[in-house]
């Protein structure tokens, strides 16, 4: 709601910003789906005028004079300051020519400079595989921290024939690595890409930096939370359902730059490294043990089961074989002189071993395949230890798990907020104080990019979005 007086603004006029968040909800009746809002909660700003609109007009309705302080302190240069700029020849409204200096014959064109930070390609009709030399097409799903992930949409795609090309009309001028910041998300989250690999569609928005710039580490350098935090408050556009928004190639113009940064960028890359290791160590421990133990003598049941005449393997009735079984926190235990061992928290599936080391190289193997949907044909091949090198595996496991990735993880981002701090000047007192308020405020809560190695779930290219009835289906699966 805005109420407001019809007379141009003055220096002196001061807005009152009251905003209501969920700490003004109340939930109510027996079944507790009825709300009442309380208003008398919401926090009361009060700001000068011109403190509560940005450059471009845009109203910033959560500021606060504290907040206010540290978003000034990134006043500067910008993302737009430190892009590859580029000369594209115009006949009439047609691009006939581009080079990255300007052309010393203007041969009749007119020449107009651009840079490389853009909307991405886009499909709107047919799809055209190339002869040779295609490219991979990835979406703005694909893109998490630092990184790519998943199968490209489509692949050995010819660009040329897309309906819009984005920068991939300027394929023989574009640097040998871009950056590409996922669209539409509640976070800056941007991870680098190859162009003449990989063409990314228009859910994605384009940064290309300058040649003295190239190898800077751009993808780690907005994790930073003082950048998130920046993002937040000032740059959010065009708000989503769960607290997404869009990164429009105009926010990525209007992030902050600080030369300064470039004096760091060996440690940047160095914390880069350290970064993915901890997401991956968290995100995928069993993966990362499994290679960590390659060294480590390893066999597998049916293996050691052929090897061993005495040993003996039986099934219960509920595996049959085929069937997939999925396997949680595996457990082990005595019965009649037989060692049994149930995968998963389903009480009839088991299987039983007469050889106790054997048992317990088996359960130790299984630990590691948490979360996955193995058949007893699976299970006789996974890799595990065998006897003699059960307790080094057991070690090696247990040296991995001492570790706190999570706290480790932060540790990094420490480091990377003091970075950015002192290139901005930003005092620890309100770095300290941007910390506690992504803890407290429900908003700035949310701001999370996509962490890689998270096995998040991708949809693929939608279908029917050229329909006439998009929108009505779209709200009608909301209602």
């Amino acid at each position: 709601m805005l109420i407001a007086e019809k007379r141009p603004p003055t220096n002196k006029d001061k807005i009152c910003l009251r905003i209501a968040d969920e700490r003004c909800a109340k939930f109510t009746g027996f079944d507790r789906k009825h709300v009442e809002f309380d208003l008398n909660k919401a926090t009361l700003t009060e700001m000068p005028y011109a403190d509560v609109f940005t450059p471009d007009g845009r109203i910033l309705t959560k500021i606060t004079p504290e907040r206010k302080t540290i978003i000034d302190r990134f006043a500067g240069k910008t993302f737009e300051d430190v892009a590859q700029t580029f000369w594209v020849g115009k006949s009439k409204n047609t691009i006939q020519a581009w080079s990255l200096n300007r052309s010393v014959r203007e041969e009749d064109l007119r020449w107009e400079k651009s840079d490389m930070i853009r909307m991405d390609a886009a499909f709107r009709g047919e799809i055209h595989q190339a002869e040779k030399g295609g490219l991979d097409v990835f979406k703005g799903e694909n893109i998490v921290a630092c990184q790519l992930e998943g199968d490209p949409v489509n692949q050995n795609i010819d660009v040329n024939k897309m309906d819009d090309a984005s920068l991939w009309r300027f394929a023989n001028i574009l640097p040998e690595r871009g950056f590409a910041f996922h669209q539409i998300s509640a976070a800056l989250t941007c991870a680098p890409f190859s162009p003449k690999k990989n063409v990314m569609l228009n859910t994605a928005s384009l940064f290309f930096p300058k040649e003295e710039v190239a190898h800077f580490p751009f993808d780690f350098l907005v994790l930073s939370r003082l950048y998130q935090y920046f993002f937040g408050l000032s740059q959010r556009e065009a708000i989503l359902f769960r607290a997404r928004c869009h990164v429009y190639p105009s926010t990525v113009r209007r992030l902050p730059w600080s030369d300064k940064l470039v004096e760091s960028q060996e440690k940047l890359v160095q914390l880069r490294e350290q970064f993915l290791a901890a997401c991956e160590n968290l995100h995928q421990r069993e993966d990362v043990l499994v290679e960590k133990l390659e060294s480590t003598a390893r066999t597998t049941l049916r293996e050691i089961v052929t090897n061993e005449v005495k040993a003996k393997v039986e099934w219960s009735e509920e595996i049959e074989p085929g069937k997939s079984v999925k396997i949680g926190t595996p457990i082990i235990y005595e019965r009649e002189g037989l060692f049994v061992i149930q995968p998963g928290d389903d009480l009839l599936h088991w299987l039983a071993i007469n050889d106790e080391d054997i048992a317990k190289c088996f359960t130790e193997g299984l630990k590691l395949q948490t979360g996955e949907s193995l058949s007893s044909k699976v299970m006789l091949d996974i890799p595990i230890p065998t006897p003699a090198t059960l307790k080094q595996w057991k070690r090696t496991v247990a040296e991995f798990d001492a570790t706190n990735y999570e706290k480790s993880l932060e540790g990094v981002l420490d480091k990377l907020d003091k970075i950015v701090a002192k290139a901005f000047n930003i005092p620890a007192a309100e770095v300290d104080f941007i910390k506690s308020e992504f803890n407290n405020d429900p908003m700035l809560r949310r701001i999370r990019p996509n962490l890689p190695f998270s096995d998040r779930r991708l949809v693929g290219l939608r279908k029917n979005l050229a329909s006439s009835d998009r929108y009505e289906k779209a709200y009608k699966t909301r209602r």
